[in-house]
């Protein structure tokens, strides 16, 4: 007999004794205390200093250890394992406020293994779902899930993505998705899974923050994705799964109801600093966070430095490091993407870089603020997981409009070889816009680079190259490719000679013109923060 069908029996209405007959029978401790409950056992719940717990793994033999401590703390180790998953929070579960901090797979490489840090939980009659409000994930993206893709016995009815929401200035993926003969809080059933999941999940290290568990209930019912009436336990998760069984990570968290306090991170000319990049959306230097305007400095969490002016965004795209700086440029980490998961590779790449040791793949977008005009972009590819042609195929769009069409990298260059694509395109609303999708396999993206075109039949001749190459050969692509590079050196040298930037050495006479700009700049950011303020 399982540990569900315990749960079961205490929500069906047999007697006390009986259950904690069969729990006995299973080992289970008559203590609350939840350290080390997994250590001879695949499930517990109970009890810990006022907060419910629910731990519980598939296999026996998967090695998890559980520590407790004041109430709402909890730490995990676990290694090698294909599936568990366990918290603290409340029984019933409901529409809270749930605050958390602490740290999520310290010291780890996000596109290494598979976890989960999330709020968990689960509803019972009419409808047996379990839910997800996703903070921060690894290998695998679960949004991807619906549609028959990522999980065993996706692709029910309805499933698929149902658009995005945003809940207190964090953008969240929403997705639904089946699990058929799974394990579930009734045993082995067919169930429906719902995911809210962090556009920009958060880096793994040191997390905080607040999940309005009512708005994405919310959020679910507006997307047709309805609970059941009965709600379940609820716990702040961390999860491990890996059909491989190679998941393996460590959390540490302190978990309370409340928005708990605001993080602070200092001031700046008593603007307050932003803690995290996330704050600044648009790229402009000043955020909101904790209702308060703030400011993007150096201590900010996933801050870039500045590139030169011509420089409109530069992206790591799949990174969850630090920024990476390449031929004078900084390139901030996966900044600007949408859906796709990461993944890294340690080989040696043919004339690549840094930006070459990482991807996206899968199914994703760039939005980048970019304003009105016209641009050059540079995409940079590499293959770094097939080793033969026709293994792998997708298209690249931008602004609407296609620019590669099955695309095989490594038909184009082979295996782990840096391959760089340059595009003009004209923006009208604001945004520039990548998309990539998959033919066969996966799409793929290292990294992004939008200037400020200077010169459009340069940049003109270079795109149509390069556009033409993916549909007729992989000679043609390759010379395409060369020609591209040229034409953006062109660009980004005449860029420079026509705008050399400032002269520290040349103030013409005028010893006041830093303090002046100093003015300038704060009076402009006063402006900014009056403008968001009315707002």
């Amino acid at each position: 007999m399982g540990f569900h069908t315990i749960k079961n029996m205490l929500t069906t209405g047999r007697s006390l004794a009986a259950v904690l007959g069969v729990a006995s029978a299973m080992g289970f401790s008559s203590a609350y205390a939840c350290t080390g409950v997994l250590n001879n056992s695949n499930n517990a719940t109970g009890t810990h200093n006022g907060f419910y717990y629910s731990f519980w793994k598939q296999e026996n033999g998967n090695r998890v250890s559980i520590t407790c401590g004041e109430p709402g703390y909890y730490k995990t180790e676990w290694s090698n394992v294909f599936n568990w998953v366990g918290g603290m929070g409340w029984n019933p579960g409901g529409a809270r406020m749930v605050s958390y901090r602490g740290s999520f797979n310290s010291g780890r490489n996000r596109s290494s293994s598979n976890s989960y840090l999330a709020l968990y939980g689960w509803t019972r009659v009419p409808t047996e779902v379990e839910y997800y409000v996703v903070e921060s994930y690894g290998s695998y993206n679960p949004a991807n899930c619906g549609g028959g893709g990522g999980v065993a016995g996706g692709g029910g009815n309805g499933d698929g993505r149902k658009g995005t929401v945003t809940i207190g200035g964090v953008a969240y993926d929403l997705t639904q998705c089946t699990r058929t003969n799974q394990p579930s809080i009734s045993g082995t059933s067919t169930f429906k899974q719902f995911f809210s999941v962090r556009q920009n999940p958060l880096p793994w290290g040191q997390v905080q923050g607040t999940i309005d568990v009512g708005a994405h209930f919310q959020a679910w019912a507006n997307a047709g994705m309805r609970l059941g009436n009965d709600h379940f336990y609820m716990v702040l998760a961390t999860e491990g799964y890996d059909g491989n069984r190679n998941s393996s990570g460590n959390s540490e968290l302190w978990i309370s109801e409340g928005t708990g306090a605001p993080r602070s991170c200092g001031t700046t000319g008593g603007v307050e600093v932003c803690c995290n990049i996330s704050a600044d959306p648009d790229g402009d230097g000043m955020g909101m966070e904790n209702n308060k305007v703030c400011m993007v400095t150096e201590k900010t969490e996933g801050y870039t430095p500045p590139n030169p002016p011509e420089i409109v965004a530069a992206v790591n795209v799949g990174s969850t490091g630090s920024a990476v700086q390449v031929g004078g440029i900084y390139y901030a980490p996966n900044r600007y993407m949408t859906g796709g998961s990461p993944h890294d590779t340690s080989a040696n790449i043919t004339g690549g870089n840094e930006l070459f040791k990482t991807e996206l793949y899968g199914d994703f977008s760039a939005s980048i603020p970019s304003g009105n005009g016209t641009f050059s972009v540079e995409l940079g590819f590499v293959e770094m997981y097939h080793t033969s042609a026709n293994s792998r195929s997708f298209n690249v769009a931008i602004e609407g409009q296609r620019v590669l069409n099955n695309v095989d990298i490594y038909a184009e260059v082979g295996g782990n070889t840096a391959w760089r694509q340059t595009f003009e395109t004209t923006v009208t609303d604001g945004k520039l816009d990548i998309v990539l999708t998959t033919n066969t396999d996966a799409a793929t993206l290292s990294s992004i680079l939008v200037r400020k075109s200077t010169s459009s039949s340069s940049s003109s001749s270079s795109s149509s190259s390069s556009s033409s190459s993916s549909s007729t050969s992989s000679s043609s692509s390759s010379s395409s490719s060369s020609s591209s590079s040229s034409s953006s050196s062109s660009s980004s040298s005449s860029s420079g000679a026509s705008d050399p930037g400032p002269n520290p050495g040349n103030n013409g006479g005028n010893t006041g013109g830093s303090n002046d700009g100093l003015f300038l700049a704060l009076l402009g950011a006063l402006f900014l923060m009056r403008r968001r303020l009315a707002a």
